[in-house]
């Protein structure tokens, strides 16, 4: 079959956009990825706009500049974050349609989660201080799924906050360079005082406040090591991972994230939330599913048992080997545009 020409832009999301274009090029296809803005965490990308600094004037020209260069280098046009070619507006959706383009819209996170959706099925959703306009999601979800031919969910959360807008929604597990990271399982014996790691991209959503109240109650009458990581580049986050026995991801969304998968590949146990409703989704997933309620409970079983906390690693290493490595995930998704 012919290659395909694939673009992923404008927005890095947990250098997804980097990790899929790489993997859909190691498969034959012809695929970049073009973040407009620098990310915070330092993610990799093919091409970078750096629109950060400059006027709304210059921003204009750019993107305009950027959309004449790569019309016609391209067939298949996958979006992410809700965002466009254009970037604050979607006015470029229908000459991209005029012009037979395939289009797909991958929806991540706060980009299409609504607050009053949220509400009815997320028991913790008025713990995580959740504001968004969910009018203007509405009008974005409308808007762009005139257009799209396929939305992407790669959270199972996500799902009842599209529910109903495009023609066409899958799901298509985040991936990961699995081979870019190195186990390292914790240790079963030995004098090792055992080390808890959370990792917060947003503090409110990962329930941070209740992470750190139950670290000091369990400090006074525990031994371990506690780290907090916040701000720093990737590559260091990951770095302080891997040394991790133990790490928390979040405790309030009722989903896992990313640092969830990149731990597993480190091989380390996860403590997770999972909502109820969610659990049959995630077959076989060996993670602690914890709550607010339980954290303490869950810490304690963790950090007094190294061979379960090794177990869980080792299992946790294969679970990402077998559902996320990226060139099977890059495969799912030159299906779906095939399909298209």
């Amino acid at each position: 079959m012919k290659p395909l020409r694939i673009l992923h832009c404008p927005v890095e999301i947990a250098g997804q956009m980097w990790i899929l274009s790489k993997a859909e090029r190691d498969l034959g296809h012809e695929s970049n990825s073009v973040a407009y803005f620098n990310h915070h965490f330092e993610y990799p990308c093919d091409r970078n706009l750096g629109l950060d600094n400059c006027t709304p004037q210059e921003k204009k020209k750019k993107i305009r500049h950027f959309i004449i260069s790569i019309l016609f280098r391209y067939d298949i046009f996958h979006f992410h974050y809700m965002h466009t070619l254009n970037y604050q507006n979607h006015k470029d959706l229908p000459l991209l349609k005029l012009l037979g383009k395939k289009i797909i819209m991958h929806c991540w996170g706060d980009d299409v989660r609504r607050s009053e959706v949220a509400g009815k099925i997320n028991p913790y959703h008025r713990l995580m201080g959740y504001s968004k306009d969910d009018k203007g999601i509405i009008e974005g979800l409308e808007t762009v799924s005139r257009y799209a031919d396929a939305a992407i969910i790669s959270n199972h959360e996500l799902y009842d906050h599209v529910k109903g807008f495009f023609k066409r929604t899958v799901f298509v597990p985040p991936a990961l360079n699995v081979g870019d990271y190195e186990p390292g399982y914790p240790v079963t014996g030995g004098e090792k005082t055992p080390l808890v790691v959370h990792a917060p991209s947003d503090k409110g959503i990962k329930g941070t406040e209740f992470v750190l109240e139950a670290v000091r109650r369990l400090k006074e009458r525990l031994t371990f090591e506690f780290k907090l990581i916040q701000g720093l580049p990737h590559q260091e986050t990951i770095e302080i991972v891997s040394q991790a026995d133990i790490v928390i991801d979040q405790l309030l969304l009722g989903e896992h994230g990313l640092v969830t998968l990149e731990a597993m590949a480190l091989g380390k146990p996860v403590i997770s939330y999972i909502r109820e409703d969610l659990i049959p989704r995630h077959k076989d997933f060996p993670i602690v599913n914890g709550t607010i309620e339980n954290l303490d409970e869950k810490m304690e079983m963790l950090l007094s048992d190294p061979v379960l906390r090794s177990d869980l690693g080792r299992r946790g290493r294969a679970y990402v080997e077998e559902v996320h490595d990226s060139r099977k995930v890059a495969q799912q998704l030159i299906e779906l545009y095939r399909s298209l």
